[in-house]
């Protein structure tokens, strides 16, 4: 096949002309893009400016309000004078008001004639002023005015001008009083304007940023240091003054300024006194980032005229190939010739039976292994349909549709896609075949060739094959199966333990025993675990503390812990009704060789043990008693930082048969604190492999109880230094930490979980403390909403939050009085710089932020 000539007009000048107008479309793009971004660097700049020259200007003109204001309170404490002057503590006062204040430099009242009858400097009291130097004094019916900007510091310093002149400047603030029925005097106030020059710099904080403060008259005040010009100039040459002022009260615009030639400038006169802000950026900084806008557009430009000139290099290149690649179709016809017989020859040698047949479904010829598949020969084969040896039913019933496709290459679904159908072989015996076709072209016709193979073996294969992947589908989900039952199974014995931990183990009984403040934390290594914590309260002054740790982990440890638990209250309650008319509880060694009598036979039985600490402490005799059996031992911290270990007097329950058991007593008046913790606290291991140890713990809660307030606190603040991101708990943790605090009438606490469900008890709290509190009922009512709202704010937005630590409550109570503190474990809280609207329907707990 001969490749057609080229359109007439594709042509090597054409392809070139179209390139170079491509070139300079892309240029006239850039050229676009840049004066596009130069106006927006120049829009944003001078909005910038326009911005700063709000915020500096509301400033400014609430400094010079503040000046105005206090001149007025000395206005007010003058009149009440029987004679300025002659009172010695008005000197003393008029110091006292300016003093602390770096916009004032001095504050003096003169009479009309200049003289000064009191100053902030009591070294020019008499002297007189030229008030000449401050133009046009205001009248009886006009309130303050600001004067032309002066040097010095001092009204001594103009009085008589210091050599050399001042370098600094002061604006004079004055205000007519009429005293009384003499004549009216002057209250004179010296603005230090050098104070504005750097409160705009701090506030500014940008050196390519301008600032300068000038009156309505021209003359420039006040600047920041980055501007040339000096305070006393004129700006009269300035566009600001020319065309804007005093038509318009804030503009912008790009121009003149006070240094340069051309500037983003933006001004704003002040609401109260006759002064504008100047605000400005030269124009060469600010547009110095669209540099890097044009290297960027000009490096763009040259890789796009540099591919553009490579394409057109191509486009001309191919034209000139083209027509030697048509003469080189020319010889490729040739070869098509050679190849059509090797294409016979690989036909014949193929292994796949391969029948040609035209659009009425005739078989025109058949490789030898068509022939071999069939069990036909040649003669046979060629000229009968080719439904007579494949089922073709549902696959070629439409012979009217491969005619069309023989005319106009209409579609036939069947094309070019593997179907399996049925074969039948000149013996009659039927055997699954595979069939594809493809229609060919041959001689200006269409023919279609299909490639037929003998698919039984592979049939039966994929049959055992199923049958076999089938047996093993269903053992595998009968293995599923007994996996979810053993799952479940385990995940139910791991809910009952954890109930057992949760009510019997870990969760400390409510006690409201005054005088004292409790609380615990309880972490399991597996999930439940045998620690456990018992609070038992004989009579109104004893508090009993009973924590325990039993021999392994997992449910059998949680059962026996729940059952040392259970046996302490039985015995207990053995004795009290053994003896119901004695006076005092029974000794905690009383009640612990009970328990002991009770429960080491089984413990023995069970090859296991109990290791506990009994506490008790008698709020009436300030005293602790204990009996230590084997477990970690309690911190005693006094209130002066002092620390007591309580020993171990006897090994754990369950190893020896001995029941006579001693107990030790130990002072505990207020002020004092006492710690239990189980041993999985000191063998917890660190990052670096080294126990945490009883003796760093001991050294933490020592600290802790002395800086922090209350014991969860002081509680979690521990678990967070001692046991952060890398420790590894290995075994069952408990501690709990009680405080006797100094004073407890007027001061209440509660300990709440950090949870929504919480909600309740805290506004239960805060309700009885109202009431104790005496506070009256609408006053009552907004502080409980602000309760309610600090608290849901700690739960949405505190961050930092220890897991599992509690939020504390403390109510101080004085008469009339109630103050409410909620303590949380976070970080310190910085408020953002702008508060996006509430949407009230996504906190219906409160914590609006």
């Amino acid at each position: 096949m001969i490749a057609s000539p080229l359109p007439i007009w594709l042509k090597t000048r054409w392809v070139v002309a179209a390139a170079a107008g491509l070139a300079l479309s892309v240029l006239f793009l850039s050229i676009v893009f840049l004066k596009y971004e130069q106006r927006n660097i120049q829009e944003s700049g001078i909005n910038r400016s326009q911005q700063i020259a709000r915020l500096l200007e509301h400033s400014t003109t609430s400094d010079l309000s503040h000046v105005d204001a206090l001149m007025r309170a000395v206005e007010e404490q003058v009149t009440k004078l029987p004679e300025v002057g002659q009172v010695p503590g008005i000197h003393a006062f008029l110091r006292d008001s300016v003093q602390g204040r770096p916009e004032f430099r001095s504050l003096s009242v003169l009479d009309a004639q200049g003289r000064i009858l009191a100053s902030s400097n009591p070294d020019i009291v008499a002297q007189r002023m030229d008030l000449g130097l401050l133009g046009n004094l205001p009248d009886k019916s006009e309130s303050t005015v600001l004067t032309p900007l002066l040097a010095g510091r001092d009204l001594s310093d103009l009085m008589v001008p210091a050599a050399g002149g001042s370098a600094s400047r002061v604006m004079p603030m004055v205000s007519r009083l009429d005293y009384s029925n003499s004549a009216p005097l002057l209250v004179i106030g010296l603005v230090n304007i050098d104070f504005f020059g750097r409160q705009y710099q701090v506030m500014v904080n940008d050196d390519k940023v301008q600032v300068g403060l000038a009156s309505y008259a021209g003359n420039l005040l006040a600047t920041t240091p980055n501007v040339a010009r000096l305070p006393g100039d004129s700006l009269k040459d300035l566009p600001l003054f020319k065309e804007y002022l005093p038509n318009r009260e804030m503009g912008r615009y790009v121009g003149a300024s006070m240094d340069n030639p051309k500037a983003l400038v933006a001004f704003q006169t002040s609401r109260r006194w006759p002064l504008v802000l100047l605000v400005e950026q030269p124009y060469a900084q600010a547009m110095h980032s669209l540099g890097d806008f044009v290297s960027w557009t000009l490096s763009g430009i040259a890789f796009a005229w540099t591919l553009i000139a490579f394409l057109t290099y191509l486009a001309t290149r191919s034209l000139d190939q083209y027509s030697e690649v048509n003469a080189q179709l020319l010889l490729a016809a040739e070869a098509v010739s050679e190849n059509e017989a090797r294409y016979l020859a690989v036909l014949e040698s193929s292994m796949d039976g391969i029948l040609t047949f035209d659009w009425q479904l005739r078989i025109l010829a058949a490789n030898a292994a068509a022939l071999h598949i069939f069990g036909r020969d040649s003669q046979a084969m060629v000229g009968c349909r080719i439904s007579d040896l494949l089922d073709t039913k549902g696959l070629l019933e439409d012979p009217a549709a491969l005619g069309r496709t023989q005319v106009n290459g209409a579609y036939v679904p069947q094309l070019n896609r593997r179907m399996e159908t049925r074969g039948l072989r000149t013996d009659g015996q039927s055997f699954a075949a595979e069939l594809a076709f493809v229609p060919l072209r041959l001689g200006g016709e269409i023919v279609f060739t299909a490639t037929v193979r003998d698919i039984s073996g592979q049939k039966a294969a994929e049959a055992e094959k199923s049958a076999l992947l089938g047996n093993y589908r269903a053992l595998a989900a009968d293995l599923a199966r007994q996996t979810v039952v053993l799952e479940e199974m385990r995940q139910r014995e791991l809910e009952i333990g954890t109930r057992i931990q949760q009510s019997l183990l870990s969760a400390l009984p409510t006690q409201h025993m005054p005088g004292f403040w409790l609380s615990s934390y309880n972490q399991s290594s597996k999930g439940i675990d045998g620690d456990f914590v018992e609070i038992v309260q004989l009579g109104d002054y004893c508090m009993d503390i009973i924590a325990g740790d039993v021999m392994g982990k997992g449910v059998p440890a949680a059962l026996m812990g729940a059952a040392t638990k259970l046996q302490f209250s039985r015995s207990i309650a053995e004795l009290l009704a053994a003896d119901e008319q004695r006076a005092e509880p029974p000794e905690p060694r009383t009640i612990v060789s009970s328990v002991h009598r009770a429960m080491t036979p089984h413990l023995q039985a069970l090859e296991a043990f109990v290791t506990l600490t009994y506490v008790r402490i008698d709020s009436v005799r300030n005293t602790l008693t204990w009996v230590g059996c084997g477990h970690e031992e309690p911190l005693v911290i006094g209130l002066g930082g002092a620390v007591t270990a309580l020993g171990n007097q006897h090994p754990p329950l369950g190893v020896l048969d001995d029941d006579q058991y001693v107990q030790h007593v130990v002072p505990f008046g207020p002020g004092d604190s006492v710690f239990l913790c189980s041993d999985g606290a000191s063998d917890a291991i660190k990052a670096d492999g080294e126990r945490v140890g009883r003796d760093a713990i001991n050294v933490a809660i020592s600290r802790l109880v002395q800086s922090c307030s209350t014991p969860a606190a002081a509680l979690h603040v521990l678990r967070k230094e001692m046991f952060p991101a890398g420790v590894q708990i290995n075994d069952d943790l408990t501690m709990v930490l009680l405080m006797r605090p100094q004073e407890v009438r007027a001061l209440a606490r509660c300990e709440l979980p950090a949870a929504f469900t919480a909600l309740r008890t805290m506004r239960q709290f805060v309700t009885e403390q109202l009431t104790i509190a005496g506070i009256g009922e609408d006053e009552a009512a907004l502080l409980e909403v602000a309760c309610a709202e600090v608290f849901t704010n700690i739960l949405r937005h505190a961050s930092g939050l220890l897991p599992h630590a509690p939020i504390e409550l403390m109510a101080r109570r004085t008469p009339g009085e109630l103050v409410l503190e909620f303590i949380h474990i976070g970080e310190a809280f910085s408020p953002p710089d702008e508060v996006r609207e509430t949407n009230f329907a996504e906190f219906p707990e409160g914590g609006f932020g």
